[in-house]
């Protein structure tokens, strides 16, 4: 049972923040961009040309010429199209995913490759708020924070803006996810 909690209150449900990749390697831009170019400028629906609303055949045609590195297209998860590529966000090696339905793009998740060891609740939020320094640069400041119970784990959630960023903390083994997601609400 997935247990939400927001400010020490429990909300019930669950929160999809898409699906968790384990998306290997990372490159930096051709120019040397150490932001990753084009393919990691942000705005309020997404990344690059992967972005909330807009065509798959679109995005797909920007990303391959833009992050050709890395750069994938075809079914993924839950049986929806996508693309994903691989940026250095800052200094963070990071991949980008876009799901798509119906030839659209429906979701945008930027996710940290490394590091991912976290030996403590409180060091896989460190290493979320770290991750999400060009989020809040765009952004502003966190306008919520929420906690979610799950079995095996403990999802740490932040909105800044249009972005959810997470932080799912796994104590068995000590590893953290840690994500950024452009898209609608989860339920």
């Amino acid at each position: 049972m997935t247990n939400v909690k927001r400010a020490g209150t429990s909300l019930g449900g669950c929160l999809g923040l898409g699906c968790a990749l384990l998306l290997t390697g990372a490159s930096s831009h051709p120019s040397g961009n150490p932001w990753g170019g084009a393919a990691a400028v942000l705005t309020a629906d997404g990344i690059g040309p992967l972005r909330v609303g807009a065509s798959l055949e679109r995005a797909e045609r920007l990303a391959a010429r833009l992050a050709p590195a890395g750069f994938y297209s075809g079914p993924g998860c839950a049986g929806l199209e996508e693309i994903r590529y691989d940026i250095r966000l800052g200094d963070a090696p990071v991949g980008v995913m876009a799901m798509a339905s119906d030839g659209w793009i429906s979701e945008v998740e930027v996710s940290l490759h490394t590091p991912t060891r976290a030996d403590t609740q409180g060091a896989c939020v460190s290493l979320r708020d770290d991750f999400a320094q060009p989020f809040l640069g765009q952004f502003g400041p966190y306008v919520d924070q929420w906690q979610i119970d799950n079995p095996v784990s403990t999802e740490l959630v932040a909105r800044t803006g249009p972005v959810m960023l997470a932080a799912r903390w796994f104590a068995t083994g000590q590893t953290c996810y840690v994500s950024a997601r452009f898209g609608p609400p989860p339920d």
